[in-house]
């Protein structure tokens, strides 16, 4: 260590030495202020995209139910009665919701959740062509399978958690479909004709 530093200082000391080293000083505090900008640049980087993705966010179409109506109970001379629920929904995001495809289910008692009658399940389209603007209101209706009775649905009518309903929304946010988004919603009914939500993994099951 010692006769390191000799050299060090010997080396130091000499002029014909000085050019080298300034240019070796030179060179490292280039390479330190190439490193600073480089980390800099990273950082302005991911705060733009922070922004962006906020800004999309922000201006993104988002589906929503916005009123479910009460069980209604119909009955066909042949096939046993079924129960309908009429539901409306809106978009309550910014954009314009493109390519609106949703699929709604029902349960009545103790059942699973089902598709809305004859509706025949199959992949979601990635388009479709139905669009929803912001703050318009729409309306539909979730029919059950046939078979229920009239002292069935009035028994339900009185049950907590005796009828649900789950709504399974697909759309994009640009009319080229890119940009997916899927909603789904499950609510189940109380005897007081009280909706509340419920996780849509748990009516899934």
């Amino acid at each position: 260590m010692r006769r390191f530093w000799e050299w060090f200082v010997g080396s130091v000391s000499d002029p014909h030495n000085l050019p080298h080293y300034l240019t070796a000083i030179f060179t490292l505090a280039l390479a330190v202020f190439a490193c600073y900008a480089w980390l800099e640049s990273q950082r302005s980087t991911q705060a733009l995209e922070g922004q962006l993705v906020a800004l999309k966010a922000e201006q993104r179409p988002f589906l929503w139910t916005r009123n479910i109506g009460q069980p209604r109970f119909e009955s066909p001379p042949i096939y046993g009665g079924q129960v309908l629920i009429d539901w409306q929904y809106m978009n309550y995001g910014r954009g314009i919701a493109y390519n609106i495809a949703s699929v709604s289910y029902i349960r009545v008692g103790d059942g699973r959740y089902e598709p809305t009658f004859g509706l025949d399940i199959g992949p979601i389209p990635n388009k479709t062509g139905i669009q929803e603007p912001p703050a318009k209101v729409d309306f539909s209706t979730v029919t059950s399978r046939l078979g229920f009775s009239q002292d069935y649905f009035d028994k339900l009518m009185k049950t907590d958690l005796g009828f649900g309903i789950m709504i399974d929304f697909h759309y994009s946010g640009d009319s080229a479909g890119i940009e997916r988004y899927s909603d789904v919603i499950c609510l189940e009914r109380f005897a007081t004709s009280a909706w509340t939500f419920k996780d849509p993994d748990e009516c899934k099951k």
